[in-house]
């Protein structure tokens, strides 16, 4: 029996998925993670030499572990989601920021062989593994971290795929994952996430991987979540879960049990966009197509900041001024054409015929602009 048995590992399914575009070869199929001439020839003085096929095709076509923003995995499709198009024959791809794939592999028939004994009542999945055809091992979000690093990932939806690892399930306990794959039990108030996404990340600690990744704020266990990424409502949109919009969005289109997800928020979740993005020079991708889009993104930040802060004075200034009053309006006027000293002097000269009674009342109608520029001389 343990002769027929196929291992579906992980970690190396979700990893040769997540690192794309790859070099398509019956020898090698990595991931086009370009690198500029400067750095291939210092490999090269070091002895490290690279498929010529690999070093030709990433000439035209490359991506970069940097530039992967957002990920879905479930078992049987994953989406990526790029903060720019990678490059496809000299071309940003004609796929944009989002790619969907098919998984190759019948996770699923694996995940029901691996559990039926345990929806029979037997409380120890690794013993329902093994009278099971299939084994499933290896963490499905290390392809993130090794032997590339996504540096710049802000977000990551996972199905129950995750939890039925040789590797990870030891570590959750038997009801966790019944429940989830069940929907019926399954509370994700009551469940302590952050362990388990460490797990399933391949590291001990959630400490390690808000170092790893700086911009991570979200990593979310939805049960049907492949019912999310195949959904054709979906197709172009942008499937980002961070704060309510994913649940706001999944609720109206009656995609997912909202009530079924069960997220760990990282530290970073307050995080204020700034455009900086974790960039490596010896990427092609990095240093042609993320750099700049970093910049650009930087200044268009800054920009937005700007008009926002120049529209909300425009705003305000409107409101004062429909706020005056005829009297203060008139004073602006003479301001506007003789100064304000003029204003003033004019001003002065009314009061003389203005009982002070009516004095305090035009220095109570006037707007905290106009107490500025008049008030002294209506309260003398």
């Amino acid at each position: 029996m343990a002769g027929n048995t196929v291992n579906y590992s992980l970690s190396t399914i979700y990893r040769d998925l997540i690192n794309v575009p790859r070099l398509k070869s019956p020898t090698n199929t990595s991931p086009l993670y370009a690198i500029t001439d400067s750095r291939e020839a210092a490999e090269a003085a070091r002895g490290l030499n690279r498929d010529p096929l690999w070093i030709e095709t990433s000439s035209h076509s490359y991506n970069s572990p940097t530039n992967v923003r957002r990920v879905y995995l479930s078992h049987s499709h994953v989406c990526l989601e790029f903060y720019t198009p990678f490059i496809l024959k000299g071309q940003p791809s004609s796929e944009g920021k989002f790619r969907i794939r098919a998984v190759r592999e019948n996770l699923l028939q694996a995940i029901k062989d691996k559990c039926v004994t345990a929806y029979s009542g037997v409380t120890d999945l690794a013993y329902a593994g093994k009278s099971a055809k299939e084994r499933i091992t290896g963490a499905m979000l290390a392809g993130t971290r090794s032997p590339w690093v996504l540096s710049n990932l802000e977000e990551v939806c996972i199905d129950f795929t995750a939890l039925i690892s040789e590797d990870v399930f030891p570590s959750i306990g038997y009801n966790f994952v019944i429940d989830m794959i069940s929907k019926q039990n399954f509370n994700p108030i009551r469940a302590n996430v952050a362990p388990i996404v460490a797990r399933i990340f391949g590291v001990s600690t959630p400490e390690e991987l808000v170092k790893t990744f700086p911009r991570l704020r979200a990593v979310s266990l939805i049960p049907n979540l492949d019912a999310l990424i195949v959904a054709k409502s979906m197709e172009g949109q942008n499937l980002s879960q961070f704060g309510n919009l994913f649940l706001l969005y999944a609720k109206q289109v009656n995609l997912i049990e909202v009530d079924k997800v069960a997220s760990w928020l990282t530290p970073n979740l307050k995080f204020i966009e700034n455009g900086e993005l974790v960039t490596r020079s010896y990427y092609t991708f990095d240093s042609k197509v993320l750099t700049p889009y970093s910049a650009n993104w930087k200044r268009k930040i800054e920009k937005d900041r700007l008009d926002a802060i120049r529209t909300a004075e425009e705003t305000r200034k409107a409101q004062v001024e429909a706020s005056k009053t005829p009297f203060e309006k008139e004073l602006d006027r003479i301001k506007e054409k003789d100064g304000l000293d003029e204003a003033r002097i004019d001003l002065r000269i009314s009061i003389g015929l203005i009982p002070p009674a009516k004095c305090n009342e035009i220095y109570e109608s006037l707007t905290p602009d106009g107490k500025s520029a008049y008030g002294d001389i209506l309260r003398s």
